[in-house]
């Protein structure tokens, strides 16, 4: 095979780049890397294809090869076997970088073909290499579309650490998927008698041919070549290893070959350095499942596709104590499919983020985008809005100091649109306390009270006493003592927004009873917030309150199921863990949890003081 051999270096001259116009709006202003410096090896020729024992198709043959600073022309010529050598066509001068020509033989079968150089007096000069090929109307044939035949600059993505890669996409007449490599290297088909990948819709899946490649970083290569099913004509990618490039610094041409083994192509392409800008990422439901796969795009400051890109999916699965942490690199389409970390299982309902990990450090950093993929309906964290909040024990009231028209008035005067009030419920009167609790089913059996319960009972309330075991007609009697009627009505004059604190309410616990409470508790807002009282009143409950987190989210499934936006104040083992995936049907946000357990809310939104997308409520 005519390669070239020890320290003989590609030769390159500096190129002014003309794009194609189907990228021209695309890429309107592109910088190329810089040229490669030029080691001159005189007589120097080399064959980037065809490709010494290959096939090449007799309805073309095609011709791209590079010579050294002294070679001017190039005449090339065949023989059949004990025959003579005849000229193919005239002499070629250089196109660009290198020397192209088709030809349509006169003959099939084996062949010998040699490139002979001439110097610019006519001169021959160096050694003319020959490689053996056979001639065959069945042999691979291509055409590429990236790098464009137009000569539009193709994208290389030089990694932190050392390699660089490029896609190559195109049609082929051949079913095995081919290999992309700087032309310069040798074939790695011919040499490995690799077979490819068998045809395929999924890129994913499909690669059966590793990748060959000097990166350092073990496990952080993208997916080798794939050929997708079209009849004679079958479309293919593959990513182009050109991390030999970095020995010359950042050159602004190359000469890539794609081969199956059996036969190659090459072109040349000019070279602009891809930045990352934005990671993408879409879902697809597996079969009887709501579990799901998750593809990512990578895209560059043109957005086109980005290969070799390391892209890390991390997250949880809701219910689950520990993250997930897995590692795909984007393919020659700039995409990377994540299937779960069980085979065929996919990814449950949870919230996931892939970024793009530059430098597989496992860790993300500022200047690496990602993108955000929930599975289901995810509890968000709650946003970090200011409120106001005030437990400072007062001697009426419901026992807190925010629980008051004082506080009312107070947070009002400090500038404040939201303000948390707590809420206790109680007996409208005699006749539903002895009724009992398990058997309340109206709205009106019940009065919310703004109270705070325990510590802070205000000092006429015993101190094992609830206002659970109480009744509105007794206990209003108490000076400053609120219903959540005039709560909201003095709240909505000062402009103040509630997240009401549902406190220890047991035993109102039944389905009736909780609904009769929300209901309720719905009324009052809209009576003082009007239509849009949604965007105003939100309901919040503490995880590790009498019945814990299960109660917990029993009282917020019902307070959802009657509009309200849900919020759950995790505390302890909640704090570490997603809700079950069931909760996260009816809970809108989290709040307290541990950081990396639920997806954050966009810096945007931390403190406005409105209502935020609410999951769907269930319809049966």
């Amino acid at each position: 095979m005519g390669n070239r051999r020890g320290n003989a270096v590609r030769y390159r001259r500096s190129l002014g780049v003309v794009l194609g116009a189907s990228l021209v709006a695309a890429v309107p202003s592109i910088a190329l890397a810089g040229p490669l410096t030029s080691i001159p090896q005189a007589g120097e020729i080399v064959f980037d294809t065809p490709v010494s024992g290959q096939s090449a198709n007799t309805g073309g043959v095609h011709f791209v090869l590079e010579a050294g600073t002294s070679v001017k022309s190039l005449q090339i010529q065949y023989r059949t076997p004990g025959g003579q050598w005849s000229n193919i066509s005239g002499r070629l001068l250089p196109s660009y970088d290198v020397f192209e020509t088709t030809w349509r033989p006169p003959v099939t079968g084996s062949v010998e073909i040699q490139a002979v150089g001439y110097d610019a007096a006519s001169n021959q000069v160096g050694t003319s290499p020959t490689e053996s090929i056979t001639l065959s109307p069945t042999a691979t044939t291509y055409t590429f579309t990236r790098p464009a035949q137009s000569g539009a600059p193709l994208g290389v993505y030089v990694r932190p650490d050392g390699c660089w890669f490029a896609g190559v996409t195109g049609t082929t007449t051949g079913s095995t998927a081919p290999t992309a490599v700087d032309a310069a290297n040798p074939d790695p088909g011919a040499s490995t008698g690799s077979t490819g990948s068998t045809p395929t819709s999924d890129p994913s899946s499909a690669p059966t041919t590793a990748a060959t490649t000097s990166c350092p970083v073990d496990g952080a290569l993208p997916s080798p070549a794939t050929v997708f099913p079209g009849g004679s004509s079958r479309t293919f990618a593959a990513p182009a290893e050109l991390s030999a490039y970095r020995a010359f610094g950042a050159p602004s041409e190359a000469v890539i070959r794609v081969s199956d083994g059996t036969s190659s192509d090459a072109l040349e392409a000019s070279l602009y350095t891809q930045t990352v800008t934005a990671v993408r990422a879409t879902k697809t439901t597996l079969p009887g499942s709501s579990n799901v796969t998750i593809t990512a795009s990578v895209t560059d400051q043109y957005g086109l596709p980005v290969v070799g890109v390391p892209l890390r999916l991390i997250g949880r699965a809701a219910g689950a104590a520990t993250g997930l942490d897995q590692l795909a690199v984007s393919d020659a389409l700039g995409k990377a499919t994540f299937t779960g970390t069980v085979p065929g299982a996919g990814y449950p309902t949870g919230g996931y983020t892939i970024y793009a990990d530059a430098n597989a450090n496992d860790r993300r950093g500022g200047g690496e985008p990602g993108y955000e993929v929930i599975n289901g309906v995810v509890a968000f964290a709650a946003p970090g809005k200011a409120f106001y909040h005030n437990d400072k024990h007062i001697k009426n009231a419901g026992g807190a100091f925010a629980d008051s028209a004082k506080g009312t008035r107070d947070a009002h005067a400090r500038g404040y649109t939201w303000i948390d009030q707590d809420g206790q419920l109680s007996f409208l009167t005699k006749a539903q306390k002895t009724m009992g609790a398990a058997r309340i089913a109206a709205p009106t059996d019940l009065v919310w009270v703004n109270a705070h319960g325990a510590p802070f009972n205000p000092t006429w309330l015993k101190k094992k006493d609830r206002f659970e075991t109480k009744t509105w007609a007794k206990i209003s009697t108490h000076a400053g003592l609120r219903d959540v009627a005039r709560t909201f009505k003095q709240d909505a004059r000062y402009g103040l927004s509630v997240e009401w604190e549902v406190k220890d309410i047991r035993p109102f616990t039944t389905p009736a009873a909780l609904n009769a409470a929300f209901a309720n508790l719905a009324a009052a807002a809209q009576q003082y917030y009007g239509a849009t009282w949604a965007d105003s009143v939100q309901v919040k409950m503490l995880s590790n309150l009498s019945g814990g987190q299960k109660f917990a989210l029993k009282v917020l499934k019902y307070a959802h199921a009657n509009g309200f936006t849900t919020i759950l104040l995790a505390r302890g083992r909640s704090t570490t863990a997603q809700i079950p995936a069931s909760a996260q049907q009816y809970v809108t946000y989290v709040r307290g949890a541990r950081a990396d357990v639920y997806p954050a809310i966009p810096s945007s939104t931390q403190d406005t003081p409105v209502r935020v997308s609410v999951p769907p409520r269930r319809t049966s």
